[in-house]
């Protein structure tokens, strides 16, 4: 008697070394590993937004500030025109964030003009054919570039709550794949691989440096410093009401 395959519940994902536990998950999981599908969003969070309002995703982990404040409209640079990947995506965002910090957002400013580049590549391409002045992008990616001389680094803009959560569609767009069950099943599963991968802040284990190093072609001294600053929630289907407040004031 054969049975139907079930449906996979698809996932998008930024391919950066913040997936680490995902990519893991799914390498050491073969069996839960056949019943998904990661889908990279190599553009940003912009790119999983329109993925996920398109039905092309069920899950999404991406930025915070994106997925729970949107898009903050508003001038970032008084002079200047600004790369970002995508409309919504972490490089307009936290360039809005700035603006605010700065108390750029004054009455009559001058509305900061966004070029859309679509990738990381494009962004790098438009600083140095002058078509832009900047771009904001994750350091640690954007570093062997800094150090090939092919980006200048000006300064940084930190964010102020939790960088990343995850996001599920409304059950009725499809009732088998996003059932509470699969969903749970998934965060206990990827709660497991971020505690195995180390939760708290510092150098991990050997294999997981190796790993990350290997993964997304990063110097190893430049993956240990990242570990030193990273760190991943106990649960990952936990998102605090500090974090909201802060995302959304």
């Amino acid at each position: 008697m054969s049975t139907s395959i079930p449906k996979k519940l698809r996932i998008g994902y930024v391919p950066e070394h913040f997936s680490s536990p995902l990519l893991q998950l799914i390498k050491s999981d073969h069996d839960f590993a056949s019943t998904i599908e990661l889908i990279p969003n190599p553009s940003g969070t912009g790119q999983m937004i329109k993925s996920f309002q398109d039905c092309q995703i069920d899950v999404a982990i991406a930025l915070t500030e994106s997925l729970i404040a949107g898009i903050i409209l508003g001038p970032t640079s008084r002079a200047h025109r600004l790369g970002i990947s995508r409309l919504g995506s972490g490089s307009q965002v936290m360039a809005s964030v700035m603006a605010l910090q700065r108390g750029w957002l004054e009455d009559g400013a001058k509305p900061i003009e966004f070029v859309v580049n679509d990738t990381f590549k494009n962004l790098r391409d438009s600083v140095n054919d002058g078509s832009t002045a900047a771009f904001m992008w994750e350091w640690f990616t954007t570093k062997p570039f800094q150090d090939s001389g092919e980006v200048k680094f000006i300064g940084n803009v930190p964010t102020p709550w939790e960088s990343w959560v995850i996001v599920a569609s409304p059950q009725e767009r499809n009732p088998e794949v996003l059932a509470p069950a699969r969903l749970k099943e998934f965060l206990e599963k990827l709660d497991h691989f971020t505690h195995r991968f180390g939760i708290g802040k510092g150098v991990r284990e050997a294999d997981h440096v190796e790993f990350v190093k290997n993964t997304f072609h990063q110097a190893e001294e430049d993956v240990k410093e990242w570990m030193k600053g990273v760190s991943y929630p106990e649960k990952c289907s936990q998102v605090s009401l500090e974090t909201v407040k802060e995302t959304i004031k």
